[in-house]
């Protein structure tokens, strides 16, 4: 099995500065050949490439999380929303999607209401 050696990988992480930082990572070939595959596609380079496919895992481990947490009952529904890094009723859509009772009460309701 032959592992690729990556390029530095400029990624934007530290918020204060805004100042790129830079990631280095080994994979293996068949993941090299579907990043290929990608940046192919999508006409980007090796960098925009694998930005764009971090990104788009993180994101989808952010409702993961906030999925489970919530069904565990460690989250309510907001702060789950919040985390997800959606709104409430995209948050909603994936635990219908994912058949997972809502869990609030009126009270909690009414609060958010104002009633």
């Amino acid at each position: 099995m032959n592992i690729i050696q990556p390029k530095p990988l400029n990624i934007s992480f530290n918020k204060s500065y805004n100042m790129p930082e830079i990631i280095t990572a080994q994979i293996k070939e068949e993941m090299a050949k579907e990043l290929n595959e990608f940046m192919q596609i999508y006409g980007v380079d090796r960098s925009t490439a694998i930005r764009k496919l971090l990104e788009k895992g993180l994101d989808e481990w952010k409702i993961e999380r906030a999925i489970s947490e919530y069904r565990d009952g460690k989250l309510s529904l907001m702060r789950a929303s919040e985390i997800a890094g959606v709104s409430i009723w995209e948050f909603l859509d994936e635990l219908e999607e994912k058949d997972i009772s809502i869990n609030i009460s009126w009270d909690t309701i009414e609060e958010s209401l104002g009633i």
